[in-house]
């Protein structure tokens, strides 16, 4: 319809604006943002303590830093999916359900301290001297801890709370840094303290706000954690194999190709998860209602219109960058990185399918997370494996990337029909009545 002036009024496709209007897209947009920030906090932090350590004491520090990440992801076990999913279907649970996340810290911490005591008996087994294994231990159970809280705050909705434990800490984290840069106390051991801090700064936010919502705390429900373990060793499994088929070409670059190749690559792969950001928020914001809807129907209704909203954003920005890619390379990180420009343009597409995929896949978690859902991501990895140890040596990295485009494409296909099946199921299980 004309409008004063002449001016036409902007029409934006339906599923867009529906999802621009909804309390929905207001908390993408607040988790988006806050993704954003923290990457731009931890360069910072990553560039100054690259400059305050050194080769060496960087080279200690992220030692550390990757058992202690590591430990905690192994001996996590999905749980905290798992704290998600079942408080966003029932949230009587949420008080039982923080009492088991702290005694599984409790656990976690034995586990370490006997982890510890190993590397003691035998401390040339440690691969970072002791006081710095034992700082970056003694990270695990608080880290655990606050991965688990955060993912209860998700499921009762309190997406601020949820942002707010990791932009506190990630802002305490730079502002500690700067201050042992300024007062010249910076060390391997030190900046590792700072991590410590840092992870019981969450603990005390995630705390904070999770305790109006908890009020006393019961004993801790061993048939309550029962139900939760197989649902979250199945979502630990998936996640598990889905990080190999993001990472694994990576391997197989340096071993075929060189550190050269694998260096051009890592450029295109790094931007290319950044890229994965915004599905990953909506996938994240999208999950809790899902579960906590329980009319079959409308669950499959809301997937599809937020997948439908959610890539009408996502293709304008994948295809700009795909155009951009070789002026912005260059910009960034020099004309040596301009070779990354190809496989970074392959790689967007292959992001296409590997977001939408983790839209759908938050339907099927919605639904129990199935079997099929693991076994689609293990057949993936095993593809793109096969593909890239193929591929790469006849084509290079734009080999690599044209083997995550066909396993990602692969593992869409695969979830899509799965999740189309099931809606069927619940349709048929479900069938609307006319009034």
């Amino acid at each position: 319809m004309p409008r004063a002036g002449g001016l036409r009024r902007l029409t934006l496709p339906a599923p867009v604006a529906g999802l621009l209007r909804s309390d929905f897209a207001r908390k993408v947009a607040e988790t988006f943002g806050t993704r954003v920030l923290l990457i731009a906090l931890n360069g910072v932090n990553t560039i100054l303590i690259a400059r305050l350590l050194g080769p060496d004491g960087r080279g200690q520090y992220a030692v550390a830093i990757a058992v202690s990440v590591i430990a905690a992801q192994v001996l996590s076990l999905g749980l905290q999916s798992a704290n998600t999913y079942f408080v966003a279907r029932d949230g009587s649970l949420l008080a039982r359900l923080t009492s088991n996340t702290i005694a599984l810290a409790a656990s976690v911490a034995a586990i370490v301290a006997v982890g510890f005591g190993l590397f003691a008996l035998l401390p040339a087994a440690s691969p970072v001297p002791l006081p710095l294994m034992a700082l970056g231990l003694a990270a695990v159970p608080p880290m655990l801890l606050v991965l688990n809280l955060r993912h209860l705050l998700l499921g009762i909705g309190e997406v601020r709370a949820y942002n707010s434990v990791d932009l506190i800490s990630g802002m305490a984290g730079v502002a500690m840094t700067l201050a042992l840069a300024v007062t010249g106390a910076a060390t391997p051991a030190s900046l590792l303290g700072v991590v410590v801090l840092i992870v019981l700064i969450g603990l005390g936010v995630a705390t904070r706000s999770l305790r109006p919502h908890v009020g006393r705390l019961p004993r801790p429900s061993g048939e309550l954690l029962r139900r939760c373990v197989p649902y979250g060793f199945r979502v630990y499994l998936a996640t598990g194999f889905g990080l190999l088929v993001l990472k694994s070409d990576l391997l197989v670059i340096q071993y075929v190709d060189g550190a050269e190749a694998t260096g051009l690559y890592s450029v295109a792969s790094s931007i290319a998860d950044m890229l994965w950001i915004l599905p990953s928020v909506v996938g994240a914001i999208l999950f809790p209602r899902l579960a906590a809807i329980s009319e079959s129907r409308e669950r499959w209704r809301l997937t599809l219109r937020t997948t439908a909203g959610t890539m009408a954003l996502f293709v304008p920005m994948l295809a700009a960058v795909a155009l951009v890619a070789p002026i912005a390379i260059r910009i960034l990180f020099g004309a040596d990185f301009e070779a990354a420009a190809g496989p970074l343009r392959i790689l967007c597409a292959a992001i296409l399918f590997y977001g939408a995929t983790s839209i759908f896949s938050q339907f099927l978690a919605a639904r129990g997370y199935p079997w099929i859902v693991v076994w689609t991501w293990i057949a993936g990895f095993f593809l793109n494996l096969g593909l890239t140890l193929v591929m790469v040596p006849s084509l290079g990295i734009d080999g690599a990337a044209l083997a995550s485009l066909i396993s990602y494409a692969a593992v869409f296909c695969g979830i899509f029909a799965v999740s189309v099946r099931a809606a069927g199921e619940d349709a048929k299980a479900t069938p609307e009545t006319t009034p």
